[in-house]
């Protein structure tokens, strides 16, 4: 995943994008709403991921607070939902990317998002969207017109404030549509999130509410551990809050994650097979447990970020990013190859099985796999593009060393010498003895000989000296080495007798 190189649209635009395949020539068109006016500019995508220049809808004489796109009458090709101030309206499709005005719907004021699913599971596409304090869900009639609707009326959305986040899907795997939203409990409480569940006929019972988040936005839900139900992803205060879901649609908190900007949105940016969190500012990468411990940055500066959207553009089989900002400004940022990772220094380059070993090259951000001579490392963390810290793992041998990242295999020039521990024998004084002569060797034997160069690596540090004894050891080559003060040692004194675990 690499959205570091953009392109600038200058688009009379600049809210929440949305993509979709408006012309049916196979790939993903551009919609930009106006906030500022009731257009909506257009963009068509020429298949390598060009957008020519913008066809500007006018839907309303208000700005257009929400957008988004669906076949609401059945035949086959997105039509366009939007929400100004006080009014839903639906624009149909012709085909071929022409939009004619469909029906309308007044709202009671102070619209929002909108989302499209079926929640009565009657093969139609219904709309879910934010009315002056409540959520008002409408029922498709299967030809576009919108009846049947009602208000759910919570007391988590009273007073002042309205939701702020609206998304569907199945968390309590019965077969429809949930809803989670984020809002505010008064006119200036806290945030909170509200799970409800559907009965089936798109009718909506809050069943959790997620507290203890301030300044909440919008949210996303997908599985994010691999375990076959919806988790949830929602945006507060310059991070993401990640809850997993029990199955049930009962979510629990796992972490908070360090990535601020415009979104969340979830798709598979590194083509591994598990969903990562998107936003215009970064990407962080899943490992398939829901541990998102490295994030790659987009290089994308903006103070107010209108919205993402997310879909393969150039037709190249991955994940791009679209960023909507200020200034009537869209970024395209094409997914591009990683460059591929090299590895250049190994420290240290020996030890046992549980030696941490910063491995140093370059491109290593986003490594999925660390092994030392073809076993894989016990664990490892990514502080940054150059650096790889990985421990040695039992069963290891000596060998190559070798880092896997989305863009290739990195292997060590040089290899890492895995040593076994060897096991003390005896010690003398004892361990722990309390009447031991002042004028004494220390002496420890092994359960085979040490070479030289370790012997050399003995140490015998005081607790009252504050500091490490000199003296001379000697044995090297035998299996039982001696430390020989240069001064006796002082009544009371508790000395430690240290050797490196790589012994040889």
């Amino acid at each position: 995943a690499n959205f570091t190189t953009p392109v600038t649209l200058a688009v009379p635009q600049d809210g929440k994008p949305a993509l979709g395949d408006i012309d049916n020539d196979g790939d993903l068109d551009l919609l930009v709403p106006g906030p500022a006016d009731g257009t909506v500019g257009i963009r068509l995508n020429d298949g390598a991921g060009n957008l020519s220049g913008t066809t500007a809808l006018t839907i309303s004489t208000f700005p257009i607070v929400g957008l988004t796109l669906g076949d609401v009458d059945g035949d086959s090709d997105l039509d366009l939902v939007a929400m100004d101030y006080a009014t839903l309206r639906i624009w149909l499709n012709n085909g071929a990317g022409t939009f004619s005005s469909g029906s309308t719907h007044s709202v009671n004021g102070g619209a929002g998002p909108v989302v499209l699913g079926d929640v009565d599971a009657d093969g139609d596409l219904d709309v879910v969207t934010v009315s002056n304090k409540s959520i008002i869900v409408r029922l498709n009639n299967g030809a576009g017109t919108f009846s049947g609707s009602y208000a759910t009326f919570l007391a988590l959305f009273t007073g002042n404030y309205t939701p702020v986040g609206l998304t569907l899907g199945d968390v309590d795997a019965d077969g429809d549509l949930d809803l989670v939203a984020t809002g505010t409990v008064g006119n200036f409480g806290p945030y909170v999130v509200s799970v409800q569940l559907n009965t089936g006929a798109g009718i909506f019972n809050e069943t959790q509410t997620i507290t203890n988040l301030s300044n909440l936005g919008s949210l996303a839900l997908g599985d994010l551990d691999g375990d076959g139900d919806l988790d949830l992803v929602v945006s507060y205060t310059s991070r993401n809050a990640i809850r997993l879901n029990n199955g049930t649609g009962t979510f629990s908190g796992v972490g908070e994650l360090a990535l601020a900007g415009a979104g969340p949105l979830l798709a598979d940016a590194d083509a591994d097979g598990d969903l990562d969190v998107i936003t215009h500012n970064g990407v962080a990468l899943n490992d398939g447990t829901a541990n998102f411990s490295t994030v790659l940055p987009t290089n994308t500066y903006s103070y107010f970020p209108k919205g993402i959207a997310v879909g393969d553009l150039d037709g190249d089989g991955d994940i791009d990013l679209l960023t909507a900002q200020e200034n009537d400004v869209v970024t395209v940022r094409l997914n591009q190859p990683y460059p591929a990772p090299t590895l250049t220094v190994l420290s240290p380059r020996s030890g046992p099985a549980g030696t941490l070993v910063v491995l140093t090259g370059t491109n290593l951000v986003g490594a999925r796999a660390v092994t030392f001579n073809g076993v894989a490392a016990s664990s490892f963390v990514v502080p940054s593009g150059s650096e790889v810290v990985a421990t040695v793992p039992a069963g290891a041998t000596t060998g190559l060393v070798a880092v896997t990242t989305p863009a290739g295999t990195a292997t060590s020039a040089t290899p890492f010498e895995v040593v076994q521990l060897i096991p003390v024998v005896s010690v003398s004084p004892a361990r722990n003895a309390l009447a031991a002569p002042r004028a004494t060797t220390v002496a420890a034997t092994f359960a085979q000989p040490i070479s030289a160069a370790s012997a050399g690596a003995l140490q015998v540090h005081s607790a009252q000296l504050q500091g490490k004894r000199t003296g001379t050891v000697a044995g090297g080559g035998t299996s039982t080495l001696n430390f020989t003060p240069d001064q006796p040692f002082v009544p009371g004194e508790l000395v430690t007798v240290t050797l490196p675990a790589a012994l040889k």
